[in-house]
């Protein structure tokens, strides 16, 4: 059981690194990509929010993919993990 909560950890981690990045990117100061947004006449929040619902999504459909893996090898490959 340790071992699927360590996948969601995992999962968490990558997560929080995609939604920092996605941050990063809108910052003015940090490239080209945030200079557009910043002259853009879209708002900033629904820009970042979008985003950053595109980045949660990423993570939910990581946390899933990651629970298949858990289960294809606790069910069909019979390898058993110990403490």
């Amino acid at each position: 059981m340790i071992e699927y909560y360590t996948l969601i950890a995992m999962t968490a981690l990558y997560g929080g690194t995609i939604a920092i990045y996605i941050t990063n990117l809108k910052l003015a100061n940090m490239g080209s990509i945030g200079k557009r947004t910043a002259v853009t006449a879209i708002k900033k929040s629904s820009l970042l929010l979008s985003s950053l619902l595109a980045s949660y999504l990423i993570q939910i459909l990581e946390l899933y993919c990651s629970y298949l893996r858990y289960l294809y090898f606790q069910l069909i490959t019979a390898i058993i993990f110990y403490i």
